[in-house]
């Protein structure tokens, strides 16, 4: 089951794209917000939906080419 979730994150994705931490937080404190208008339903969609942005943004998601921009001045 991980090595399908991982294949398929790594198919959708590119090496271009990614997500920078602002809008990682921006969505993660969206979809809170969502979850406190409804019920545990709402709450546990809500609490999936914010693991798969996490696992997403912490493996594949980061924008690299930021930082090496930043450093190397390109």
């Amino acid at each position: 089951m991980i090595a399908g979730f991982a294949y398929l994150l790594l198919y959708v994705t590119d090496r271009e794209r990614g997500m920078t931490e602002e809008r990682k937080k921006e969505l993660v404190s969206c979809l809170a917000a969502w979850a406190k208008q409804g019920g545990k339903v709402r709450k546990y969609l809500a609490l999936a939906a914010i693991f798969v942005l996490l696992v997403y943004y912490h493996s594949i998601g980061k924008k690299m080419c930021v930082r090496w921009k930043a450093i190397y001045g390109e």
